[in-house]
């Protein structure tokens, strides 16, 4: 008989450097508030080239649902909820609207498909970032290149203000600049209410302005 107490995880991994190195992952009851969530993820940084990673779990039993292998500043494939640093909350169009002009905003997690993104690459590195909901893409609205300018959603126009580039920070987090602007994506004065405006700002170091991608399907 499987023990009652299940723990999933979802490693990401992220290759950079020369290689060469051993990572020990450990799962316990405590790691990620596992004992309650059931599911947790979290980054493990390797050395390009060739390297060993050992899974180990020090309770009754654990499963591995999935590792994925990408690298720094590309997105892997399939669906994510896009999760703010600051405030925990995810990205989504407001009310889960379709039409185009409809603003971005953050909210808790309701598991509605206006928090469900694909990103799509568009070359050089950039990513048009798709709502699954609407299937319009996120942009600058206006094409603006100014700070506090809104985030919606629009049909595709092949325009720079609908790309987007994935900038990994040190500790696992995404700036997200906008190619027509080379501002970052951020919750507007670092908000943590629902609702909260999503737009464009300068890079100021804010918590507000990094972002996390949740994979859809793991549950």
């Amino acid at each position: 008989m499987r023990p009652s107490f299940i723990v999933r995880a979802f490693i990401i991994i992220a290759a950079t450097g020369k290689g060469g190195n051993t990572v020990d992952v450990r799962l316990s009851q405590s790691s990620g508030n596992l004992c309650s969530q059931r599911t947790t993820s979290f980054n493990v940084h390797l050395n390009a080239g060739v390297n060993t990673i050992k899974f180990s779990y020090n309770g009754t039993y654990a499963e591995i649902d999935m590792i994925d292998v990408y690298q720094p500043g590309v997105a892997a494939a399939g669906e994510f909820k896009v999760r703010n640093r600051n405030s925990g909350k995810f990205l989504e169009i407001y009310q889960n609207a379709t039409d185009d002009g409809a603003l971005a905003v953050q909210w808790g997690d309701t598991g509605v498909p206006g928090q469900i993104w694909s990103f799509e690459s568009a070359g050089s590195g950039y990513y048009r970032i798709v709502n699954k909901n609407s299937d319009k893409l996120l942009e600058v609205g206006g094409a603006s290149t100014a700070d506090g300018a809104a985030v919606n959603q629009w049909g595709n126009t092949n325009h720079h203000t609908q790309q987007w580039s994935l900038q990994p920070t040190s500790d696992g987090y995404y700036k997200l600049p906008n190619r027509n602007s080379g501002k970052l994506l951020e919750v507007y004065q670092n908000a943590t209410s629902d609702g909260a405006s999503v737009v464009q700002w300068s890079d100021t170091g804010a918590n507000g302005q990094q972002w996390t991608l949740v994979k859809e399907g793991i549950q």
